[in-house]
């Protein structure tokens, strides 16, 4: 284990370098690498083979261990070396439960292909303070939920939301104590509650979201994710210190830009791998989760589910903890769409098969307000129980399916907003409406015609 006064102190006496000239250090160090793997994916197959992913890995590890991570307060490079990152790896748990009484779940590592279904944690997206309580209920009520994850407040108790002041601390306060509120007026008291402090960007706005009746380390996690690329801040090191001090299991992920720094799938996934077993080493997790993604934050592009896909397996094959995947979130369409329905499909089409133990976040990430219901999350949960046990190749032709319907319209300028939760849903009642559950009927059809075993 990489002590806390180790990382601290390499992060005061590391090496000094500007920013850029890490930047380049690390761009021309993945390229290398990416080429002496000789990595190359083929965007027909979203899904690589275990050759494919186990280079990643490899290629990710010795990228860390011949760059590091830049510390942007100090200007200083930390690095690990490879017996710390070994040893990290060895220790690691293969389980990690969350939430109390009859709520309680227990994440397990799964293999690819695996036939047991993963867990399924939905909800996420910007909230105003009037439709919190009824999204999170709709998204907490159904069946197949086992936590909900990722609602953040625009503004609480008639305070906006700004990082830095008072208002964001009211915002995480609230967060807490509303997502308790709505999960125990469904009759889940003890339900995983995800992400503390979705509503904040700063160490003060997360730690508020433990109020005494708001997050706890059993229902939570706290975010100590690198920047991008490769780059850390005493922020998120404050978080991963009060999570190891505290006994709360760290949010353990990393999207890598694909485009910009890393100019391509193949590095963004090298890349992504090389940060999180960094955020393994600070922060001693028990999960984590991560790949390329679209500059715009997007991973409904075949480069970004590649990427997503061979991080997954790339981890479940050779990590020893439970991984996550992106459950339904990065699409561009909303709620009350069939191509939202066709995009939920296929990202979990790209995780379950690849051996992802735990999928979560079912929102868009357009950015809308208030535009997550619990339909996503009843599409996404019972199209993961459906697929699971499913062979990669077959979940690849799928994928190669859905993709000639919707991958035209796969863009901000084309893909439908869909509809906010009010215009879809009945608030008073919790009900989705009918034009929803009969298009989500519809498609469920043809995916089944596809070859996707629904339940009925």
């Amino acid at each position: 284990m990489v002590a806390i006064r180790v990382i601290q102190e390499r992060a005061l006496t590391g090496p000094v370098m500007k920013e850029r000239e890490f930047d380049k250090m690390l761009s021309k160090r993945v390229r290398e690498i990416v080429a002496e793997y000789d990595i190359k994916f083929d965007f027909n197959q979203i899904i690589p083979d275990d050759s494919v992913a186990n280079d990643v890995f490899k290629a990710g590890f010795d990228l860390l261990i011949d760059v590091g991570i830049y510390h942007l307060d100090t200007n200083r490079n930390i690095k690990f070396t490879e017996n710390e990152i070994k040893e990290m790896i060895k220790t690691r748990p293969s389980e990690v439960t969350f939430g109390t009484g009859k709520d309680q779940i227990t994440i397990k590592r799964r293999d690819p292909e695996e036939k047991r279904a993963p867990t399924v944690t939905t909800g996420g997206g910007i909230l105003s303070e009037d439709m919190f309580l009824p999204i999170v209920k709709s998204c907490a009520q159904e069946p197949t939920c086992q936590g909900i994850n990722g609602f953040s407040l625009i503004s609480a108790w008639g305070m906006d939301n700004r990082t830095g002041t008072p208002g964001e601390i009211v915002c995480a306060i609230a967060e807490g104590l509303w997502n308790r509120e709505a999960v125990k007026s469904v009759g889940k008291p003890g339900l995983f509650i995800g992400l503390a402090g979705a509503s904040a960007l700063s160490p003060a706005g997360a730690l508020a979201a433990f109020h005494p009746q708001g997050y706890t380390k059993e229902n939570s996690q706290i975010p100590i994710h690198l920047f991008n690329e490769l780059k850390l801040t005493w922020s998120r090191f404050i978080l991963a210190t009060y999570a190891r001090l505290n006994g709360i299991v760290p949010w353990t992920s990393y999207g890598a830009a694909i485009g910009l720094l890393f100019r391509n799938s193949e590095e963004a996934s090298v890349g992504a791998i090389a940060a999180l077993l960094a955020e393994l080493a600070y922060g001693q997790g028990s999960l984590a989760m991560g790949g390329g993604m679209g500059s715009d934050g997007m991973v409904m592009h075949r480069e970004s589910l590649a990427s997503g896909a061979t991080c997954t397996l790339a981890l479940a094959n050779n990590l020893p903890i439970p991984v996550g995947g992106v459950g339904g979130g990065g699409g561009y369409a909303g709620p009350c769409t069939e191509m939202r329905v066709y995009e939920i499909a296929a990202i979990n089409l790209m995780s379950v098969p690849a051996g992802a133990s735990w999928l979560w976040y079912s929102g868009t990430l357009r950015g809308l307000i208030n535009y997550c219901t619990g339909m996503e999350g009843r599409i996404m949960g019972e199209t993961i129980r459906a697929i699971a046990g499913m062979k990669r190749a077959d979940a690849n032709e799928l994928i190669n399916k859905i993709f000639a319907k919707i991958e035209d319209k796969e863009n901000p300028e084309k893909a439908p907003l869909g509809k906010s939760f009010a215009e879809c849903y009945d608030v008073r009642t919790l009900t989705p409406s009918k034009e929803y559950t009969d298009l989500y009927d519809k498609v469920k059809k043809e995916l089944i015609d596809y070859g996707i075993e629904y339940e009925y």
